[in-house]
């Protein structure tokens, strides 16, 4: 056997495919250990599908307030799956009438393969994660639509817990350049970055809207600011969401 099949399989590998065998072959006292380490007082919120260790981490304010467009097992009232081990979280596939989860399922699927480009879609959404920071069902990404102590818990399993190599917050460029308190809960949780000094900017193309960058100095992690949510201009509306597409291929871009 060589040394690389001996070797145990990194949870946190920058390879997508080693992070879901490293996150399928965990017994069942491993799995229940790890998610120990990262519930909320004891469960997992409502709207944030992820992985236990997503290489891609989408980061919003609120799980919104658009009901499913057909009936669905997933709502405010119901159980939520914690992260999964090895496979897709079942939240990614919420048939929201803002077609948000489609884009979202895009934009990871994307942002995945930038490390690997033989990676299924399947595969890449194993690896994928969405956190908010607040459970309250808002329409709009505003201040009263977070909450500090769940805010300080995302900081935490974004810099100690899932160790995603990309982080990117959507719908929330505004909110944390003008609320210090929400910067200071996310810093308090480990996520200290001058969100109102970006390291890289970018338009995106044909738009006045950019992208903004980060990149940790004390860990392998790109944190990207999406240009505007995906529900408002220029990205909003159905299928097949051609603004998007392109803004997700000019992510990729940036961050390769």
């Amino acid at each position: 056997m060589d040394d690389a099949a001996a070797r145990p399989l990194d949870l946190w590998s920058a390879t997508p495919r080693e992070r879901v065998r490293a996150a399928a072959d965990l017994a069942p006292e491993q799995r229940a250990a790890a998610l120990r380490r990262v519930l909320f007082n004891g469960s997992w919120p409502f709207g944030m599908p992820t992985s236990i260790n997503p290489l891609v981490v989408v980061v919003g304010a609120s799980p919104g307030n658009r009901p499913a467009a057909v009936p669905s097992d997933i709502a405010p009232d119901k159980p939520y799956d914690p992260p999964t081990f090895g496979k897709p979280h079942p939240g990614f596939f919420y048939p929201d009438g803002s077609h948000y989860w489609d884009k979202t399922r895009i934009l990871c699927i994307h942002l995945t393969r930038a490390f690997d480009r033989s990676l299924s879609e399947e595969e890449a959404l194993a690896v994928s994660g969405h956190l908010n920071l607040g459970t309250a069902l808002f329409g709009s990404a505003r201040v009263e639509a977070t909450d500090q102590d769940i805010t300080r818990w995302v900081g935490q399993l974004l810099t100690t817990a899932l160790h995603p190599r990309v982080i990117v917050t959507v719908g929330l460029g505004g909110l944390l350049s003008a609320n210090p308190e929400l910067r200071a809960a996310l810093a308090q949780g480990g996520l200290d970055i001058p969100w109102e000094r970006p390291e890289q900017s970018e338009s995106l193309s044909g738009y006045r809207y950019s992208f903004k960058m980060w990149r940790l100095s004390h860990a392998p992690v790109t944190v990207i600011t999406w240009p505007n949510h995906p529900s408002r201009h220029p990205f909003s509306g159905g299928a097949p969401f051609a603004v998007w597409r392109a803004a997700v291929e000019q992510a990729r871009r940036l961050i390769a």
